[in-house]
């Protein structure tokens, strides 16, 4: 049986239009928080950069990781860090580097993706599916 590869890279920290507009701070809910998140897939993000980003209170921000974190929707990783959890079924190995793939083994297609909602739509479409996510850290944790 044929095996697909998919591939999450991101390096774009993106935001909703809502907040591009100078002067405005989004009200702080898990909505939102969750939509953060999932903007930065599969890079992590940590709390002092989401406040300073968006002007929200450190604590409250815990408290909405820890109800995230509650529902499944999302992951703690190293250096204090979070990521969107990935449904249960999903086999999702965190590589630094893409490896090397036996010739057995090799996908008949890789998909590459660069945000969560992309990754998704593709898992929905695809049987018999393996992910490596590769993520970049930037400053110091």
């Amino acid at each position: 049986m044929p095996m697909i590869m998919i591939i999450s890279k991101c390096f774009v920290f993106s935001v909703s239009a809502d907040e591009s507009i100078l002067g405005t701070v989004a009200i702080l809910t898990t909505e939102k928080l969750l939509e953060i998140i999932e903007s930065s897939y599969p890079n992590p993000v940590v709390i002092s950069e989401i406040a300073k980003e968006h002007g929200w209170d450190e604590e409250e921000i815990s408290a909405c990781l820890a109800e995230l974190q509650n529902r499944g929707l999302i992951k703690s990783m190293e250096h204090g860090a979070f990521t969107r959890q990935q449904s249960q079924d999903a086999q999702v190995t965190v590589v630094k580097q893409m490896p090397t793939i036996a010739s057995a083994h090799q996908p008949t297609i890789a998909i590459i993706t660069a945000q969560y909602c992309e990754k998704i739509a593709v898992d929905a479409m695809i049987e018999n599916k393996e992910t490596f996510v590769r993520y970049t850290t930037i400053g110091e944790h």
